[in-house]
């Protein structure tokens, strides 16, 4: 248990970062650029169990400027997003795209530049707490959604939330953007 528990807390510590990076801090010793490549190969053929979580088709559909930015490749990403059954939006920022991955905020800035937004008009719905750290230094507000890490490691969120349909749906999306 005592192992499983180190390796959980490790693979955890990467989520929300791109796999090349994560790939680096995980197996240093290893050739990054095959592993990625391996990692990548095996997330594209893994669809199984890929749903839209609560929320998301509503924050998608929405009439706000909307963008996807995630720490997965341009090949990842479409494949993620057909499988949640999720539409796609005209703006989507992926690993492909930037130089520097999650918790650096360039991912975030692209994101609003291509929505032609200031990044302090946004809000960044993240559920990691690279993500999290990334939205706060783009200038974005955070909304940290509890459905993969604890609670403790989302606490740097401007607001927490279980999922997008606490959002969406209810009146609190107004409250914030007002």
């Amino acid at each position: 248990m005592g192992s499983e528990m180190c390796i959980r807390d490790r693979v955890e510590s990467v989520q929300g970062q791109p796999s090349r990076e994560s790939v680096r801090r995980l197996a240093p010793d290893s050739d990054p650029e095959v592993e990625q490549g391996l990692v990548e190969q095996a997330e594209l053929t893994d669809t199984e169990g890929i749903v839209a979580l609560p929320g998301a088709l509503e924050a998608l559909s929405s009439d706000k400027k909307v963008a996807i930015v995630t720490s997965c490749t341009d090949a990842l990403a479409a494949v993620r997003i057909g499988a949640a059954g999720l539409p796609r939006p005209d703006v989507v920022i992926t690993a492909d795209r930037v130089t520097n991955g999650k918790p650096d905020p360039e991912a975030f800035l692209l994101g609003a530049r291509e929505l032609g937004v200031s990044p302090s008009d946004c809000i960044v719905f993240e559920d990691a707490p690279a993500g999290i750290a990334a939205g706060r230094a783009s200038g974005a507000f955070v909304v940290g959604l509890h459905t993969t890490h604890s609670v403790e490691t989302l606490a740097n969120a401007d607001l927490l939330v279980d999922d997008l349909s606490d959002l969406f749906g209810g009146d609190l999306t107004e409250q914030i953007t007002d």
